[in-house]
């Protein structure tokens, strides 16, 4: 999962990309080539998950399934978030964890792949549905 987010952002000895847990990474980059990187991983990414669907599922945007009550229910096509703070921001490592947080719930409650930056939480997130 990680190999196609490095190959659009570990681009200089300055980036640096790890591995928080389960499906979050965070990635580290300079803010002038940010939006570009956003824009390329949700482009590589939106291009790659339909081979993890049927024509149909990707056509309606949902699959069919039991809940964890076994009642019938749709559940949204995989769909990437990412969200971007900046670290002068912030007086510690805690307070851009919250905001990165903060933000990530925030995109997340649009439909789609989506990604945001802390600096302008005033304007609509980019967004890049399916392709």
């Amino acid at each position: 999962c990680a190999l196609p987010i490095s190959e659009h952002c570990a681009s200089s000895s300055r980036d640096f990309l790890g591995h928080i847990g389960g499906d979050d990474f965070i990635a580290v980059t300079d803010r002038f080539k940010a939006e570009k990187v956003c824009q390329d991983i949700i482009s590589a990414f939106a291009q790659g998950v339909s081979a993890y669907y049927n024509a149909e599922d990707f056509q309606n945007g949902y699959i069919e399934g039991k809940n964890r009550n076994q009642q019938e229910e749709r559940f949204p096509l995989v769909s990437l978030t990412i969200v971007g703070v900046s670290a002068t921001s912030f007086q510690s490592s805690f307070d851009l964890a919250r905001a990165a947080a903060s933000l990530k719930k925030r995109c997340k409650q649009m439909a789609g792949n989506n990604y945001m930056f802390d600096d302008c939480e005033d304007a609509p997130a980019a967004e890049t549905g399916k392709e």
